[in-house]
């Protein structure tokens, strides 16, 4: 584990704006579990968008590009008010990133499943995998996924007895659609009835 060092101006902030101790802050930075909002050339700051899960609020960490130390922790109404917008993608991919993690890559590595529980045509009812995509490709929400029109053309292949989607690899042995499993994680999934 590298050494973080964190300056007294930025212990003092930490302590007044955020319930987040100084070793939890040193964990998200170990961990890489921040949105780098970019640094500006010369000034030798890097801004990094942190989602504190405790204080259920983003804040950014100002940190030195030469030495890595914590220079300061902003809100990130504050950070907006000096520097500019933070997207609405930043605050999801941070939210995401520190509720989740990444993977051995430092990447966001959750896909969405999409399982089609039917019965074939000899009458055994099976299950298949018909499609996958990225979790980062619907802005980190189910919500999204649940109303995008992927979803919902696969469901209309479905419920009109289409053999093809262009967005599903359906079996071709298909006798009677039950139900779609959506799988957003292993303890994070939904049925939906056809």
């Amino acid at each position: 584990m590298k050494l973080t060092g964190i300056t007294n101006h930025a212990k003092q902030r930490i302590s007044e704006r955020s319930t987040l101790n100084l070793y939890e802050i040193v964990d998200i930075i170990n961990a890489q579990r921040f949105e780098i909002l970019g640094s500006k050339p010369g000034i030798n700051k890097t801004h990094l968008l942190i989602y504190s899960i405790p204080d259920n609020a983003w804040f950014v960490l100002v940190r030195d590009s030469l030495n890595g130390d914590v220079l300061t922790l902003l809100t990130a109404a504050y950070h907006v008010r000096l520097f500019g917008k933070i997207s609405d993608l930043q605050k999801k991919r941070s939210r995401y990133i520190a509720t989740h993690g990444l993977n051995e890559n430092n990447e966001i590595n959750k896909k969405i499943s999409l399982f089609l529980g039917y019965v074939d045509v000899s009458g055994k009812s099976k299950t298949k995998r018909i499609w996958r995509g990225h979790y980062e490709d619907f802005q980190f929400s189910c919500e999204a996924f649940l109303h995008s029109s992927e979803l919902q053309q696969i469901m209309n292949a479905l419920r009109t007895g289409k053999k093809s989607c262009a967005h599903a690899e359906l079996p071709d042995n298909i006798e009677t659609c039950s139900y779609l499993k959506v799988m957003f994680s292993d303890n994070d999934n939904m049925i939906i009835d056809l």
